[in-house]
């Protein structure tokens, strides 16, 4: 077997469809620009690409050395490459006029990246801009891709963020007209104040930022202000944008082989025990040394949430509120994402969950676990997600953890959390003043793990350390200036960067709706396993293969209410029986050629034999576990080892994880019947 037939095999289908559509447009439209939001999928792309379909792929993104990215450059200008795949490395600087287009792999997050990307395309005069979004197998991904493409068709692009007198930039500012000669602290302060991003700051915050300054010896006061010894180090050592060229190795313990690799402003945040996701698997850390972490496999713990590194670019408000517009509106989908939204609302429906949409606030109160479905995006769901757990945890005085995306936020406690817990602090959120809830905000971020990291960022715009220093994020130094400007600009930043207090504002017109359930809606559990185990490209293949599979094989399905029956494929079987519209159908083996006929003498009130009334009771509990799941019973009961005595426990996994929970469930049964198989034929 070749190594292209080979690396087929490793893939399911519908991520060979996808990039069969790639490498079509690319054959076509070639010479093309690939943009991703991660490195790790430009990686999976580009080796991919190039060894599936033999294109000429190269990649380029921020953690290649810099002769490597201009190699990349300099032979995707020349015309050597099919396809150059890239991440946000590639969004501005060099113009490349060969370009025709653009392959945007999975959403691009924002209208103004999706233009900005598109938009390296086409530079001739002759030429417009043109460029496609490849989805990704996830149904919110497929939404969000098309409302910001609504979204930027409308003329609608997301506003940056920008921080209001930014302390760290007016200490550098500070220092280098020192060195220029002015001496005057009422002259610097007038210059800088007529900087546009300075307007609004105050003498106060200028003279702490002057005396912190001369209290670490960046300056001197003597005759005014004078340059130090250190301040020509700090001046052009000190960097405001952020680096992060140092890697931390993860090394599983068990196998001492590297599972992968975390930026160090991702590892600075880890400590002894912390649970974290990578590579779609459950990690503790066993030990941190220099630049490698060990870790060891782990499950989840009660009222515990691990730490997640996914992608940083923000989704906004307008755009997750267009996608809980299109759950309600099915009908403005293409065929195949319709199928797919109205399979869930069902599925939702029929377990008695309400239905996540804009304007409503759905939270679900599951033991250990808060759920909410929150159309405010990532920065509002986080601020939401940041002042529920502060209040939970300074009331009730355990800490409680939150994750987010942009349409669903995550809390768990050890301690559990009522309906009046969250009522009452929603209201609470309606409620107070902005200020003081702001001062609750920043409380959460001063406790978050991102702030110790922030710390050492600002340590060194500050000039108390230098660019190069190892600082431990457990440092007794960061207790030390936390109350300094150092500490207030890490809080502000974070807060302008990361959170959107204004969406409190929105939260007074929106509904609640509280539930009590023991397990997950769909909805959630599909978000709770993208918490618990990204769902990656690469690690779908069983459960996609194993679902086409099942979803194809045929069933007889039988309505025990008439007796009506036709076979049909597993993922197809109708919701209720097209002769008397009763939703109590059953189903069996195709080949079954018995069981109707037995449903049918049961409705006529015949006689019938212990084993007959036996299989009657198991065709009956069959079709009252359809009436719930649907489909996935019959998906389920095609498989090898799944029957009526077994069918609840595998169904039950949907509410408790979701689709790949439920496929896993499937998985091990068919493993036992394998395994056993020979005891059950003797």
């Amino acid at each position: 077997m070749g190594n292209t037939e080979w690396h087929k095999q490793q893939l399911v289908p519908e991520l060979i469809a996808r990039l069969n559509v790639m490498k079509e447009l690319i054959e076509k439209e070639r010479p093309v620009l690939v943009f991703t939001n991660t490195r790790e999928t430009a990686e999976f792309l580009a080796t991919t690409l190039s060894s599936l379909f033999g294109l000429k792929v190269g990649i380029h993104h921020g953690s290649l050395s810099k002769e490597t990215r201009v190699d990349a450059e300099s032979k995707f200008k020349a015309g050597e490459l099919d396809a150059l795949v890239a991440t946000s490395s590639l969004e501005l600087g060099i113009d490349i006029g060969s370009i025709n287009y653009v392959i945007q792999y999975m959403s691009p997050r924002q209208a103004t990246r999706l233009l900005q990307r598109v938009g390296r395309s086409g530079h001739r005069l002759d030429r417009k801009p043109r460029g496609v979004i490849v989805p990704g197998p996830d149904t919110f991904d497929v939404l969000e891709c098309k409302a910001i493409i609504k979204k930027a068709k409308g003329g609608y692009l997301e506003r940056p963020t920008l921080e209001p007198n930014p302390l760290d930039v007016v200490a550098h500012q500070i220092a280098a007209m020192v060195i220029e000669g002015y001496r005057n602290e009422e002259e610097i302060f007038r210059v800088i104040r007529g900087a546009q991003p300075f307007k609004e700051l105050t003498w106060e915050e200028f003279k702490e930022v002057v005396n912190f300054l001369d209290q670490v010896k960046v300056i001197r006061r003597r005759n005014g202000l004078e340059p130090s010894r250190r301040i020509w180090n700090y001046f052009y050592g000190t960097n405001m944008i952020p680096d992060s060229l140092r890697k931390y190795a993860i090394i599983d313990v068990e196998t001492n082989s590297k599972v992968g690799a975390l930026d160090e402003e991702f590892a600075a945040v880890l400590g002894n025990d912390e649970v974290f996701v990578l590579a779609g698997k459950l990690w503790r850390v066993v030990t941190i040394e220099k630049d490698r972490i060990f870790v060891e496999r782990t499950q989840r713990k009660s009222g515990l949430l691990p730490s997640w590194f996914g992608e940083t670019i923000p989704v906004e408000r307008e755009v997750a509120k267009e996608v809980y517009r299109l759950l309600g509106a099915p009908d403005e989908l293409d065929e195949d994402t319709k199928e797919k939204v109205l399979d869930m609302l069902h599925l939702t429906k029929r377990r008695g969950f309400p239905i996540p949409m804009e304007g409503k606030l759905v939270v679900e109160i599951l033991r250990d676990l808060v759920v909410i479905h929150s159309p405010f995006g990532s920065r509002g769901n986080n601020t939401l997600g940041a002042l529920i757990s502060q209040i939970l945890t300074e009331r009730k005085g355990i800490k409680a953890s939150y994750k987010v995306d942009p349409y669903h936020i995550a809390i768990a406690s050890i301690i559990p959390v009522t309906r009046e817990d969250i009522h009452a602090i929603l209201n609470e959120l309606r409620r107070d003043e902005r200020e003081v809830l702001t001062t609750i905000l920043e409380r959460a971020i001063a406790e978050s793990p991102q702030f110790k990291w922030k710390m050492i960022v600002e340590l060194q715009r500050f000039g108390v350390i230098d660019r190069d220093a190892e600082v431990d994020v457990n440092s007794s130094i960061l207790k030390v200036y936390v109350d300094s400007p150092v500490g207030k600009e890490a809080v502000r930043e974070l807060l302008y960067r990361d959170y959107d207090v204004s969406v409190l504002n929105e939260l007074r017109d929106v509904e609640d709706v509280v539930v009590e359930a023991p397990s997950p809606s769909p909805f959630a559990g599909d978000f709770l396993e993208r918490i618990f185990a990204d769902v990656s490209d690469e690690r779908r293949g069983l459960t996609e293969l194993m679902k086409r599979r099942l979803s194809t094989k045929e069933v007889k399905v039988i309505c025990i209410s008439c007796g009506w029956h036709a076979v049909y494929r597993a993922g197809e079987i109708p919701d209720k029986c097209p002769k008397c519209e009763s939703v109590f159908l059953s189903v069996t083996d195709p080949y079954d050629n018995e069981s109707h006929k037995l449903v049918k003498k049961a409705l006529n009130n015949e006689k019938l034999k212990s084993e007959d009334l036996r299989r009657l009771k198991e065709l009956r509990k069959v079709a009252s576990l359809t009436v719930d799941y649907g489909k996935y019973a019959a998906i389920a009961l095609s498989a090898r080892g799944v029957g009526p005595s077994n069918l609840d426990r595998v169904l039950s996994k949907l509410r408790s994880g979701g689709e790949d929970a439920f496929y896993q469930a499937i998985l091990e049964a068919e493993k036992n019947f394998l395994k056993y198989k020979r005891y059950w034929q003797t």
